[in-house]
């Protein structure tokens, strides 16, 4: 799925409290990838991916300045559900299954494959301890 599908995607309006509003930031040189689980109400409100609390626990536990942390060119965060899905019995719900990023695809397969992957970058990197300086 193309970014600017994945951002048009209106596919659950009908199902979604506040209405579909896919939240996500991708660039092609990102190294680092946040794999979410949903946007919460504070994140839909402002179109912003963790613009809320947990944003400044991320960032903090990264340490990443907001600069780095939403430049899409250096990190992508990618949740599995694309829209906020509303609230449940003990807090948000959980993504819904007919997400648009698994739009027309069996269930447990992801908008990758079975793995639900999505390539960012031509090669994978793996970061420890001594690749880890200048990554960001």
């Amino acid at each position: 799925m193309a970014l600017a599908e994945a951002r048009a995607c209106r596919r659950c309006a009908s199902e979604l409290p506040l209405g579909p509003r896919p939240i996500l930031q991708i660039g092609a040189g990102a190294r680092l990838l946040i794999a979410s689980q949903a946007p919460g109400r504070i994140a839909h409100r402002s179109g912003i991916p963790f613009a809320d609390r947990s944003g400044e626990l991320l960032r903090l536990w990264l340490g990443l300045e907001p600069a780095i942390f939403y430049d899409p060119a250096r990190v992508a965060i990618l949740p599995q559900g694309l829209c906020y899905p509303g609230r449940g019995p003990g807090g948000d719900r959980p993504p819904r299954p007919d997400d648009g990023l698994r739009q027309g695809r069996p269930p447990g397969q992801g908008a990758g494959g079975p793995g639900g992957a999505i390539e960012l970058a031509e090669q994978p990197r793996a970061l420890t301890p001594e690749s880890q300086s200048g990554v960001l």
